[in-house]
């Protein structure tokens, strides 16, 4: 406004202090939208740097980081009830050294976009690292997990991919577990990690729920005959997924 007044000396005073305010204003204006955008894209930053943080970025599944937050409740509980299925591919290290890391990764991906297609809806799906993947079927029934997770490993088995000019299966192995009254994570994860290891023992290609403890015989069944190898017995929370 002081400059302005000598080139406009009938300029009065409230004019000069309208022109003196809104020619600095119309000259931020720009630089105010220019810093709302950046401000924007900097909220769309801080949004996918936190997806990233939480994804495997091969399949594009959480990490194992982000299921862990997910699963339980701030003490790491998890509700009494739930199914877990631990997923582990067949031989994967086989894979990779006959034909190739970029076979192997394709096996993953095939391997998590058939979890996630048949988990069922509102399953928490996860890479936990390697070949080893992660279903928490927390919107179905206890009886539906061991049915899900058979699934899984029946459309997994009935794919064929190409290796290297060679057509070959994918097979899969599962452990069961369902969470215990007032059970952790990682607790419900090393039942299923047992189970999982019994189906491998059984033959490989398998379902096996798991076992929370021998079975007590009495004398009536001491004479039983016992069951094939590679079959479970039913006790505790297999008898529950069993259902």
């Amino acid at each position: 406004m002081i400059f302005l007044l000598p080139i406009y000396p009938t300029m009065d005073l409230w004019t000069g202090v309208l022109i003196g305010g809104a020619v600095p204003a119309l000259l931020a204006t720009p630089m105010i939208f220019a810093l709302l955008r950046l401000l924007q894209k900097l909220r769309h930053l801080n949004v996918r740097m936190r997806q990233i943080a939480m994804t495997d970025d091969l399949t594009g599944l959480l990490n194992r980081r982000a299921f862990m937050d997910r699963a339980g409740d701030k003490n790491g509980r998890i509700a009494e009830g739930v199914g877990l299925l631990l997923i582990d591919v067949d031989r994967f290290k086989l894979i990779n050294d006959t034909f190739g890391h970029a076979s192997g990764d394709m096996v993953l991906v095939r391997t998590a976009e058939t979890i996630r297609e048949w988990a069922g809806e509102g399953s928490l799906v996860a890479r936990l690292g390697g070949e080893e993947f992660v279903v928490l079927c927390s919107s179905v029934e206890a009886g539906d997990t061991l049915a899900i997770a058979e699934r899984i490993r029946q459309e997994v088995e009935s794919g064929r991919m190409l290796f290297a000019d060679h057509i070959d299966v994918e097979t899969i192995n599962i452990g069961v577990a369902c969470a215990r009254q007032g059970e952790t994570v990682n607790s419900l994860l090393i039942r299923a990690d047992n189970a999982l290891y019994a189906a491998k023992a059984a033959g490989r290609n398998r379902v096996v729920p798991c076992k929370e403890a021998p079975p007590v015989l009495n004398p009536a069944e001491a004479s039983m005959p016992r069951p094939p190898a590679g079959q479970s017995e039913p006790s505790g929370c297999e008898s529950q997924l069993a259902g």
